[in-house]
């Protein structure tokens, strides 16, 4: 412990002090360890020299006092004690007779001695042992011999004073001489510990200088030609090669530097060419969707109507493959960043599979969506980049599914996420019962431009991107992508997302007390959707029996009646096999033992026309698939209640739920009071278009071709909004709209309202627009409702018709202070909550 202390208050210390201390320590340890030795050896040896002289003193009396003892003469003996001592350190002599008793004694007189006390003067009793030492004294037997035959003893005490003063005289001499030889070590260590520390130090201190001046041509200087001068050339060799390195680097930087200014050229005008691609491929499809929708809108036959649809069903999947590219060459370039917003996940969800179903209904696929019970809803991100990725993936799965399901799983995945972070790891599972993915193929598909069948002869278009992208942006979202597939039986694709909790005022599940208790059956023909409606029907608080065919709910319908414990509400499929969804419903209402039961259809179809026909068959309410959680639970109730109070000639749907939002018509009907706008569109296809728009709309048009001709327009005539294409000859959109938003500064001109045009859609492309002095936006290809949409935004007073009243605060924003959340709601219907900021507070 001490040892490891002391090498601890060394660490601070320079590599010279160290060699001394430490050299110093073990010099010192040594010399006096011989010291002590010596002290040590100087002791035992005066000890033997007393012990030897009193035992010579003892023998000399014996001899000297034997006759005076055999012939009892004391006086003789005592005078042979005093002529006897020949040590000044005797304190007592005695001598005993053979029996042991005294028969002499002598104390000699001595300075020295002082005052003995009693016990010091009398004689002990004869001891067996020889010798024995005390603390103070040394005392000795000596036996006395007449030929062989003992007759008496000599007892002999000696002081210790003379003992201990050889000690302290040997230990002044020896700690002199361990003195001197340390402070003589110590000057020998200082001198000659140069020859190790010196070249130590010079080559640390030419480290230090080249860690702060960088130059790699110092060197350090060769003192000797042991191992410190080997050290020393094997530095000097590696700042040797480090200079030539340094240069090479310096080479390489230059190299690099030009290089990443070349590449950021490239990047620049990768990004500008793509900026223009889409500009130029969006203005022609602009002409392209714009006039098949005014198309669709005139008298047409059937098989015109078809084609129109066909050509622009085929302009919008040509502009999503641009939308994927574009979308690629953001992540490429790191351009592409997410938002953070409050959303409802579940409802980006079951939107998005609305969206697919019209896919999946046309290809008899059914698209299940489960949302597992206790999974967060509210939370903060970037919906539209989570719908991006479940469209890719669940597009897909339907495109590669000819019969069986597609289900879409979102849960919480409880794997653990980094430390000190609050997000919760949210995990979407899209599974189908497609054709599947060859295991070989499977790490390659999120490759960018791979498909699991790239052969020219593929039945699924595609370019490829979709699955990279998908990668790109789950990767942004610090989750994970990945697939599990099996050849012809099916794939699931997964991939997480860490999202931070929205802990203000979601959306809630309508409540259903009514419902609490009920008995339903479920019939459908899969399985997947039975244990998803029984997870569902449970969580509000209602016992489920599932079966699978038409013939067993029959069945269960009988003997549950029979039991006196009969089902409430049946659930069923429409398209199952042997006996459909429709036909179970006409045998259950011609059965009087069973058909006190309120039936709800459960279809994908969701066609016009089938309330009626179900409501002929005996259904109560039908509910489109995929299932929306804020609507089934609410039709349910409603159908229930309904039934109670006997209104079963009602069918109930989603439309049939009252929540108070206002039914607004689609933008493209909206009309108008004649408002005057400037369009400044230099492509004669993109003019007409927005001409026909525009006046079908009840809109006064004037056409200008370039920027200057629109500032020139605007300061002779007055228009009610400008709508101004970013990119004309002469002077483009973004001079136009800069010099017309100076003017405004001035108060040169009146105040117009610019709406930019534009066949641009990348990252800052808006932004720009608006610095530029613009008021919105509209990416091209432009559809009639958006077009119409923005007009109504900026020209409220000149919406006329049904629609005045929706748009006649527009543009405005609205503060909205309420804690009760009914309140809130119909406050938010009454102004319109999809056009209007309302803020809580």
């Amino acid at each position: 412990m001490l040892f490891n202390y002391f090498l601890e208050s060394l660490g601070g210390q320079s590599i010279k002090r160290k060699l001394i201390v430490i050299s110093i320590m073990i010099s010192s340890i040594t010399i006096i360890s011989a010291g002590i030795t010596m002290l040590v050896v100087g002791v035992l040896n005066s000890k033997e020299n007393l012990v030897n002289t009193i035992g010579i003193t003892a023998e000399i009396i014996g001899n000297q006092s034997a006759a005076a003892i055999e012939f009892q003469d004391m006086s003789a003996a005592e005078e042979n004690l005093r002529a006897a001592r020949t040590s000044s350190s005797i304190r007592l002599i005695c001598l005993y007779d053979e029996i042991g008793q005294e028969f002499a004694h002598y104390i000699p007189d001595s300075p020295q001695s002082g005052t003995m006390s009693g016990d010091q003067i009398s004689c002990p009793p004869v001891q067996k042992g020889q010798d024995h030492f005390s603390w103070s004294s040394f005392e000795s037997f000596h036996r006395i011999y007449a030929g062989e035959e003992e007759i008496g003893t000599v007892y002999i005490r000696a002081s210790l004073e003379g003992l201990y003063a050889s000690i302290r005289e040997q230990s002044l001499y020896i700690g002199f001489i361990v003195l001197v030889a340390i402070v003589i070590a110590y000057m020998l260590f200082s001198r000659f510990q140069r020859l190790i520390t010196e070249p130590i130090i010079n080559l640390a201190q030419t480290a230090r200088n080249l860690a702060y001046s960088k130059d790699y041509s110092i060197r350090v200087e060769k003192t000797s030609d042991d191992e410190m001068g080997a050290l020393a050339d094997s530095f000097n060799e590696m700042l040797k090669e480090m200079q030539q390195r340094d240069g090479e680097l310096v080479t390489a930087k230059s190299a690099a530097e030009e290089a990443m200014e070349k590449a950021d050229i490239a990047n620049k005008l990768k990004g500008e060419f793509l900026a223009n691609m889409s500009h130029e491929i969006r203005t022609p499809m602009n002409g392209i969707i714009g006039m098949t929708e005014l198309l669709l809108e005139s008298s047409l036959t059937h098989k015109q109507q078809n084609y129109a649809r066909t050509v622009i069903n085929s302009a919008d999947s040509l502009l999503e493959i641009i939308n994927d590219i574009l979308d690629f060459s953001k992540v490429e370039s790191g351009k592409l960043e997410l938002e953070a917003i409050p959303f409802d996940l579940l409802t980006v969800v079951e939107d998005t599979s609305d969206l697919l179903a019209v896919k999946a209904r046309e290809k008899a696929v059914e698209l299940i969506v489960r949302y597992v019970p206790g999974t967060p809803k509210n939370l903060i991100g970037d919906p539209g980049r989570i719908r991006q990725i479940i469209n890719n993936l669940a597009g897909n799965a339907i495109k590669f599914t000819e019969k069986g399901y597609v289900m879409i799983k979102v849960e919480e995945d409880h794997l653990p996420v980094p430390d000190g972070s609050a997000k919760k790891r949210l995990r979407i599972s899209i599974t189908d019962t497609g054709i599947g993915i060859p295991k070989e193929v499977q790490t390659l598909i999120f490759e960018k431009f791979s498909q699991a069948d790239n052969s020219t002869t593929r039945q699924f278009g595609g370019t490829g991107l979709g699955l990279a992208i998908s990668q790109q942006l789950t990767e942004l979202m610090e989750g994970e992508i990945g697939v599990v597939s099996t050849p012809g039986q099916g794939s699931t694709f997964h991939f997480t997302m860490l999202l931070e909790n929205d802990f203000g005022d979601g959306k809630v599940i309508p409540s259903a007390e009514n419902l609490r208790g009920l008995r339903v059956l479920v019939v459908d023909d899969i399985a997947v959707n039975g244990e998803l409606l029984k997870e569902r029907l449970h969580t509000m608080g209602m016992e489920c029996k599932f079966c699978s065919n038409g013939m067993e709910a029959l069945a269960l319908l009988r003997e549950a009646a029979a039991n006196n414990t009969p089902f409430h509400i049946g659930i069923l499929d429409y398209l199952m096999p042997e006996m459909s969804g429709e036909t179970l419903a006409q045998e259950i209402r011609s059965d009087d033992l069973i058909r006190d039961i309120a039936l709800v259809m459960l279809t994908g179809a969701g066609e016009a026309g089938y309330s009626r026909r179900f409501r002929e068959a005996g259904f109560n309410a039908y509910i489109a698939k995929p299932l929306r959680a804020y609507e089934f639970g609410a039709i349910l109730s409603l159908c229930w209640e309904r039934y109670k109070s006997g209104l079963s000639n009602e069918m109930v749907t989603s439309n049939s739920l009252s929540l108070g939002r206002a039914q607004r018509k689609k933008h493209s009907n909206l009309k108008f009071d004649s408002p005057v706008i400037l369009l400044a569109e230099d492509n004669r296809v993109n003019q007409n278009l927005a001409i026909e728009i525009l006046e079908q709309a009840g809109c006064r048009v004037d056409v200008v071709i370039n920027g200057k001709q629109a500032i020139n327009a605007v300061r002779e005539n007055k228009f009610d909004l400008i709508l101004m294409d970013c990119e004309m000859p002469e002077m483009d959109g973004f001079e136009a709209s800069r010099i017309l938003a100076e003017w405004k500064r001035e108060k040169t001109i009146y105040d117009v309202p610019i709406v930019a045009l534009t066949g641009n859609a990348m990252d800052g492309d808006k932004e720009r627009c608006l610095a530029a002095g613009m008021q919105d936006y509209l990416s091209k290809p432009i559809r009639k409702g958006h077009m119409l949409e923005a007009i109504a935004k900026w020209l409220p007073e000149h919406v006329v018709g049904d629609e005045a009243e929706i748009y006649h605060f527009g543009g405005y924003s609205v503060l909205l202070v309420e804690d009760n959340r009914i309140n809130r709601v119909m406050a938010e219907d009454m102004l319109g909550g999809d056009r209007f900021f309302c803020h809580q507070c």
